[in-house]
């Protein structure tokens, strides 16, 4: 009777716990707060799959499961909702959920939560977590059908888990709610070092394809593994359901977007496209469509002005691929050499030219030349 007494108690405290945490509040704080200043989650690293695990606080058969999380620059990325399920508070060496349930060594390789008395742990320079009576680490066990935490040797190869701060608004960018080939725009303040954007390749306008007539076709795209210019904008392609850039910790922000070869970035606020602008396109449903009047731009998001964007030439890049105008992105698609030996001739704003103009520079054929 004991047993399903407290079991029912931890539910209806992870029931609270949960209710508290939905929106952008609790209590008097924001949940950027709520992690940031109290808790911290329980990591392990396995390099095989190449993929960071955190120790969630639900507790089944003395083993505690698992949700998969992005970690950059020893900071813990995250939704919301993961982050409550993960997160700990770290006080005299006592690991607690919300609901003020000690984590406690008990015997072998378990653990569990006790909601009565409190439970020290050791905590190494690593920040890796033991039993100190039994020297026993908290480790990711993978090789179980139902992936779980325990508690395990030092000589076991399982992975130990450490402690780890959540990331903050201060500390990167995510984007949610995207799918493997989802294709958008990205204008950030800060600048990212290379390699610390997961979920995503990012890639940047080299050029446009025309027609006979001059009309743009395609937009050509180069990808960017280098990093992020802070304030530059940006075009993604996403690999999985959510996009996390790490900041660079030397970097300062900038609160003025800048463009490059057409593609404008917004940052702070949002730009809503006027009568007096011309030519402009936003990529929307996984398509480069002409925006209206009126269509308006979010924080953190570009758009492209076409007038602005140069007549790509074979020689402007290495590696590139075309996007269509006016049709859904649906996968990679190289530069052929019949999409620039158009014989028509363009200025570099893509106008065609039926009269050049000695001494002016037009292009011809995806080359550039001086008339003469």
């Amino acid at each position: 009777m004991k047993k399903i007494e407290m079991s029912y108690m931890r539910v209806v405290l992870l029931s609270l716990w949960l209710v508290m945490g939905v929106g952008s509040a609790w209590g008097q704080e924001t949940t950027d707060d709520f992690v940031k200043n109290k808790y911290k989650a329980i990591v392990a690293y396995r390099q095989a799959a190449n993929c960071y695990y955190a120790m969630d606080t639900i507790v089944s058969n003395y083993k505690f499961g698992t949700q998969s999380v992005v970690v950059l620059n020893e900071k813990v990325f995250c939704e919301d909702d993961i982050a409550k399920r993960i997160a700990w508070t770290c006080e005299n060496n006592t690991l607690a959920t919300f609901g003020k349930g000690y984590l406690k060594y008990t015997s072998e390789t378990n653990i569990t939560l006790n909601y009565k008395t409190s439970y020290s742990w050791s905590i190494n320079e690593q920040q890796q977590i033991y039993d100190k009576t039994s020297i026993r680490f908290i480790a990711y066990n993978y090789n179980s059908g139902n992936p779980r935490f325990g508690a395990y040797v030092s000589s076991n190869s399982y992975p130990k888990a450490t402690l780890m701060d959540f990331a903050t608004d201060e500390d990167g960018y995510m984007r949610t709610g995207l799918s493997a080939g989802k294709v958008g725009t990205i204008c950030l303040a800060r600048s990212v070092r290379a390699g610390n954007v997961v979920g995503a390749k990012i890639y940047t306008i080299v050029g446009k394809i025309l027609d006979s007539d001059g009309n743009p076709t395609d937009i050509v795209l180069e990808e960017i593994t280098n990093g992020l210019i802070a304030g530059r904008p940006y075009i993604f392609i996403a690999d999985s359901e959510t996009l996390v850039a790490a900041y660079d910790t030397d970097s300062e922000a900038v609160t003025e977007a800048s463009d490059y070869n057409g593609l404008y970035g917004v940052i702070g606020d949002t730009h809503t496209v006027t009568d007096s602008e011309q030519n402009i396109y936003a990529i929307t449903n996984n398509t480069v469509k002409a925006a209206a009047t009126g269509t308006t731009i979010r924080d953190c998001r570009a758009y492209i002005d076409m007038s602005k964007v140069p007549v790509y030439g074979a020689s402007s890049a290495k590696s590139v691929i075309t996007f269509s105008i006016g049709n859904a992105y649906t996968g990679v698609t190289p530069v052929s050499n019949d999409m620039i030996t158009d014989d028509a001739m363009y200025n570099l704003n893509g106008q065609r030219i039926v009269t050049p103009v000695k001494g002016q520079i037009y292009i011809k054929g995806g080359k550039k030349y001086v008339e003469r």
